[in-house]
């Protein structure tokens, strides 16, 4: 019959709407997960960037007495 027909239509959309909802937690997840990734790297680039200039700063420091002692 026609009310069997929409249970069982029901009844496959309901799993489908989980199965969706399942996918969609796990794309979120991979998001966190893929953003927390990316901060890591941030932080680490901006460290490095700060470990360069330090070093910088100080070879230049190192060459101007270099320089003075000539």
């Amino acid at each position: 019959t026609s009310k069997d027909e929409a249970l069982k239509q029901r009844e496959s959309l309901s799993v489908e709407v989980g199965t969706l909802r399942e996918e969609l937690q796990k794309v979120r997840e991979d998001r966190d997960c893929q953003l927390a990734q990316v901060k890591s790297l941030t932080d680490e680039v901006v460290k490095y960037k700060e470990y360069t200039g330090i070093s910088t700063a100080q070879l230049d420091n190192l060459s101007v007495k270099s320089r003075s002692l000539e």
